[in-house]
């Protein structure tokens, strides 16, 4: 309604729902009951990170975007470190279960460059065809497994499920709206719908 987007991570060694902690699905429908980016932020700022287990998460809106990151608890992380809000760079960012752009990753390590080498997509176009691709790639690093591909797949049940492209307009962008695409499974066997506009 507002052109405000959000969306939540679990952060390494936090997979799934915990007894004793609230449901991180709550975040991004707390967020998007603000009007722009920063308020969410700013709100979301102010939650109680150990009601939540641990999380990254992205808010953003067409003139910012903001990484939240609760860690408390992980090895490394201060304990009373709260929510941490930092405003996401102008550019391409990368971020999984670890902190942006975190070489540590194989999957950012890997596949970051590939979206910063690959040609941009053109929204207004309809032309996502190079990040379609990236994100149906299971190719990963040398000495890298299957779960370290942008599109996992393994034996496990451990995988990819679903994926989306979202673009934001700019604010001088008079009557653009926002533009959402999303693959109901892996985006190497579901074709990517529009869901807006």
């Amino acid at each position: 309604e507002f052109g405000l987007i959000a969306g939540i991570l679990n952060r390494k060694g936090s997979l799934g729902p915990k007894d004793g902690f609230r449901s991180r699905g709550e975040l991004p429908l707390e967020a998007l009951d603000h009007a722009d980016a920063d308020a969410a932020a700013r709100a979301l700022a102010d939650i109680d990170p150990a009601a939540y287990r641990t999380f990254n998460m992205v808010v953003a809106d067409g003139r910012d975007a903001f990484w939240l990151r609760s860690a408390g608890g992980e090895e490394g992380a201060a304990e009373e470190a709260g929510v941490e809000v930092m405003a996401l760079p102008e550019g391409l960012s990368m971020i999984t279960a670890h902190d942006r752009n975190d070489p540590s990753d194989p999957r950012i390590r890997d596949t970051l460059p590939r979206f910063r080498a690959a040609p941009a997509p053109d929204p207004g176009a309809g032309d996502w065809a190079s990040w379609e691709s990236l994100l149906a790639s299971r190719e990963h690093g040398p000495g890298d497994g299957p779960g370290d591909a942008m599109n996992v797949v393994t034996d496990t049940g451990f995988g990819t499920v679903s994926s989306s492209l979202i673009a934001l307009p700019a604010p001088a962008r008079v009557g653009a709206g926002p533009l959402w695409l999303f693959a109901p499974g892996r985006p190497d066997e579901a074709g990517f719908e529009a869901v807006l506009p």
